[in-house]
């Protein structure tokens, strides 16, 4: 009787994928949710701010600003792709 032998190998991978959202060209407002202090503090930013640990945090306030109410152009989100990934 023969027994085969298999070898199997296990792969990590890990990347980061960049986009760029740009503020808003009506209120300057930023174009992600943020925890920064100087966003909660600001009357006309106030409405992009989370707290820490918020799910919204890092994420794109969408197509109406939140801080103006107006409609923000979907290209101010440069989705630039994988930028670095490792294999090990």
């Amino acid at each position: 009787m023969e027994t085969a032998t298999v070898s199997t190998r296990s792969w990590r991978r890990q990347g980061v994928v960049a986009a760029v959202h740009r503020s808003c060209r009506h209120c300057q407002a930023p174009g992600t949710f943020t925890p920064a202090e100087h966003i909660r503090t600001n009357p006309a930013w106030s409405a992009c701010y989370v707290e820490q640990g918020d799910p919204r945090e890092g994420q794109s306030v969408g197509d109406t600003c939140p801080a103006c109410g107006r409609s923000r152009n979907p290209s101010l989100i440069e989705r630039l792709g994988e930028i670095w990934h490792r294999q090990w």
